[in-house]
Order: structure tokens, then sequence, then C-alpha cells
């Protein structure tokens, strides 16, 4: 709010003046950003926060190839319900839901080892558990490491 609230004052300011404001303004902003993700305030995992980091973009929780792999095995016209994390791996597709919304999904597709978002870990392992048992879905066999592949029983 400050730096937006600032610039009327340097308009009264000389040409060779508002240069120089304005580049000290904005070295100081990128500087403050930087520094509010390098010691963030609030209780955070850093590396969420550090978008700037080469580490912020690393998977360690699992392979993506193992994820792409079961991704694979969804036909191109097969509409998908999946947790947040796994929605940008199917972005071509005409139909995706975000899970717990099933909207219709002839897959659904989870991973206990990603950001269960919109739930929690526990209760997205609930959903899974709740998934096998249900006469309506069948779990894929090639379901490997903790990626979860459902598709609707064909009635």
């Amino acid at each position: 709010m400050l730096l937006v609230g600032v610039f009327p004052v340097i308009a009264e300011f000389g040409k060779k003046t508002k240069y120089v404001l304005i580049t000290v303004l904005l070295i100081g902003s990128v500087i403050s950003v930087k520094h509010i993700m390098e010691e963030p305030l609030a209780p955070l995992f850093r590396i969420n926060i550090r978008v700037f980091k080469g580490e912020h973009y690393e998977n360690k929780a699992y392979e993506v190839s193992e994820l792409n792999e079961i991704i694979d095995l969804i036909p191109n016209s097969g509409s998908v319900s999946a947790q947040s994390a796994i929605v940008p791996h199917l972005a071509m597709r005409d139909s995706i839901f975000l899970f717990p919304t099933e909207g219709g999904a002839n897959y659904i597709l989870l991973n206990v080892n990603d950001n269960a978002y919109p739930l929690n870990k526990e209760q997205l392992k609930s959903h899974i558990e709740d998934l096998k048992l249900n006469e309506g879905w069948e779990l894929n066999p090639l379901s490997q490491n903790g990626i979860f592949l459902f598709e609707k029983v064909k009635q």
C-alpha cells in the first residue's frame, strides 16, 4: 500500500528525481519480498514460498513418471476426478473434476504421496478405502506406490 500511495508524491518531483525515486522504491520492494520469503513471519514450510529456489519445484514424494504411467491408462476421452496436485497433468482433457467431486467422471485418480487438497491426508485415505469397497468403482491393478486409479464399473 505504501508503494502505491507514494506515486502521487513522486509525481511532484522533477524528471530525473522521479526516476531515481522509482528505481529506489522498486529495488527496495524486491529486496523486501525476497527477505519476507527467506524469513517468513508465519510458521510456514519455507520451501513452499521460496519460489525463486529450484528445490521449490522438486518433487521428492514420488516419481512423476509413475504418475504419468497411470495417467496413460486413461483414454483421452475419459472424464477424470483428481486431487488438485494431479489436475495439471490432466489439463488437456475435456472433462476434469476436483476430487471429491465426481461429477460424472469415469475415472478417479488419487495420490496419497502428494498434497491431498481440498482434503487432508486422513480424509483422502478414507475416501480411497471407501472407493475400494464401493462396487461402483474398480481399482486398476496397475495402481502402485500410493497412486490409485479407479474406473467406474459399467452397468
